[in-house]
């Protein structure tokens, strides 16, 4: 894939990642400030919902789907490989959050800021090699 396309892929996987950060932030704000649960806890129900949001826009506006019939295969695979940048960005999360410490909104914008944009690249890298290995960009279907 040329250069221009890959960049062009990439704006496009990072414009979704950036919509999957709110759902994730979203997520973790109601549960910790509206349900008190813990922000640990809060960051994994979290996480699963981001991934999901994601994979529909990322077939949807980033990757070409050739064969929308393993539709399960896509999203077991697409968890799986999504898994990998999950442990990343929950990582860096804890850390942050278990050194700065608190439940205030800002402490936890920032840590699900920085722990997005660690798993970033693994998930981008990880799914045009394993889950969309064309590398085609998908032609936005409105």
């Amino acid at each position: 894939m040329p250069a221009p396309q890959r960049t062009s892929q990439f704006i496009r996987f990072a414009a979704v990642g950036a919509a999957g950060f709110i759902v994730d932030l979203g997520v973790v704000l109601l549960l910790v400030q509206g349900a008190g649960v813990d922000p640990y806890l809060a960051r994994a129900f979290a996480v699963f919902a981001a991934i999901l949001f994601t994979w529909v826009m990322n077939r949807t506006f980033t990757f070409t789907v050739e064969n929308s019939s393993t539709l399960k295969r896509e999203l077991l695979l697409y968890f799986a490989v999504n898994m990998g940048g999950s442990v990343i960005n929950y990582a860096v999360y804890s850390a942050f959050l278990w050194t700065v410490g608190g439940r205030l909104p800002m402490v936890l914008v920032i840590s699900v800021g920085l722990g997005s944009l660690a798993g970033l690249m693994w998930n981008f890298s990880m799914s045009r090699r394993l889950i969309y290995p064309n590398g085609q960009t998908a032609k936005p279907r409105l």
